[in-house]
């Protein structure tokens, strides 16, 4: 996987894709939501042989950057505040 594509994907496109998979385990309980988050990302990173603990790096710093500021990443957070 290539870390300098990471650090520079299009976060707009990033929260939107969030939007999707959260949208998609809404209806479930919290803890099923959680743990099927964590399962999906663990497999992917199986697969791809990626270290999880650097994919929380990107998504760390896309989110601690003037991003957050992005009308996606609003949504983002609007949905996880009042739909989650």
């Amino acid at each position: 996987m290539n870390r300098d594509k990471m650090n520079h994907l299009d976060p707009g496109k990033v929260a939107q894709q969030a939007l999707t998979q959260l949208d998609r385990i809404s209806d479930h309980d919290k803890e099923t939501q959680a743990v099927s988050l964590a399962v999906t990302l663990l497999a992917y990173c199986r697969r791809h042989g990626v270290d999880p603990g650097d994919l929380f790096t990107v998504a760390n710093n896309m989110m601690a950057s003037k991003h957050v500021k992005d009308p996606s990443f609003s949504a983002l957070q609007m949905y996880v505040d009042n739909e989650l």
